[in-house]
């Protein structure tokens, strides 16, 4: 998704609704920031994530989704770049 947004009086900006579903942010959640000359990069942080092995198979550990098989699809059905 690519939008354009412009700094308020304070130089701040908003990350609209369809901005944070689209890249999963959800309230209260901490973000990484990076900038550089022309560029700043907000991003999620890592998610803990492993690979344990029970009995002869791998399965992958991670935090569940707050949303469900459904909407994940609907989501990637509605994604643009």
């Amino acid at each position: 998704m690519n939008a354009e947004v412009t700094l308020d009086a304070s130089q701040r900006f908003v990350l609209t609704k369809p901005m944070r579903l689209a890249a999963g942010i959800k309230s209260g959640q901490k973000l990484t920031v990076q900038a550089s000359p022309g560029y700043i990069i907000i991003s999620t942080p890592h998610v803990p994530a492993r690979l344990l092995k029970r009995g002869k198979l791998k399965v992958f550990d991670a935090p569940k989704p707050d949303f469900t098989v459904e909407e994940a699809v609907n989501k990637a059905r509605h994604y643009t770049r």
